[in-house]
């Protein structure tokens, strides 16, 4: 498994872990997430579906450990924050929280608490994705995620174009809504519609689109599932 660093805000960061473009690709089910918010010493061990995820978020000075699939020590930090595990296989994997004390919060998608113990909380659920809200407010559709090295947009056109991580971020490739449109809506496979400058955009076989591109970590790479963009009427 795959640990990759970004510091946005109160420190959000996020792990990924997907197949390289010419294997198959992960794909997440549409999952709600659900949050376990409490404190204290606390340890939770989830059975993490491919495609879901479990992280937390914890506060200053208190440390976070990952212990299974993926192995990890997170903290003590001079700030709140967060920490997920995203299983990029193709089966499910064992995933353990641990957490030293304070306040917390738990999430997890496509994902059962299986072993839960220390700590006091409660528990609540919803549809939306994402549990620390948008990071980002230049109107990229991948606007929760600290770790991410695309950015995608939606054009007026209906076109998708995707940014690459830069200083400045950079246009890797525009791909318009007749370049998208050449692919079946549901191919076979999971299908290349464009790609450069180290991004590639698939049309899945779910009907979705999905950006690629290199992690922050090298060996492994980073991946947003998204719907079509709206394509303005054709004038009468």
């Amino acid at each position: 498994m795959t640990r990759r660093l970004t510091i946005v805000a109160v420190l959000l960061l996020s792990f990924f872990t997907i197949a390289e473009f010419s294997k198959t690709i992960v794909v997440a089910a549409a999952c709600s997430v659900t949050t376990i918010n409490g404190s204290g010493p606390v340890s939770k061990t989830f059975l993490v579906q491919p495609g879901g995820n479990a992280g937390a978020l914890f506060d200053i000075g208190q440390v976070l450990t990952f212990s299974g699939a993926f192995n990890a020590t997170e903290g003590p930090f001079p700030f709140p924050a967060g920490f997920s595990y995203s299983n990029g296989s193709g089966s499910p994997t064992t995933e353990t929280l641990t957490i030293t004390g304070g306040p917390w919060t738990f999430t997890y998608a496509c994902a059962t608490l299986v072993v839960s113990s220390g700590g006091t909380g409660s528990t609540g659920s919803g549809t939306t994705g994402g549990y620390f809200g948008p990071l980002y407010y230049d109107g990229r559709l991948n606007d929760k995620d600290g770790a991410e090295t695309a950015a995608v947009y939606c054009m007026g056109d209906g076109s998708v174009r995707v940014y690459a991580l830069g200083t400045p971020w950079f246009i890797s490739f525009t791909a318009s809504h007749t370049e998208i449109a050449r692919v079946p809506k549901k191919p076979a496979v999971n299908t290349l519609i464009k790609q450069g400058k180290g991004a590639v955009l698939y049309r899945l076989t779910s009907g979705e689109l999905q950006v690629n591109s290199p992690g922050l970590d090298p060996n492994h790479g980073y991946y947003f599932i998204f719907q079509d963009c709206p394509v303005p009427p054709s004038p009468k």
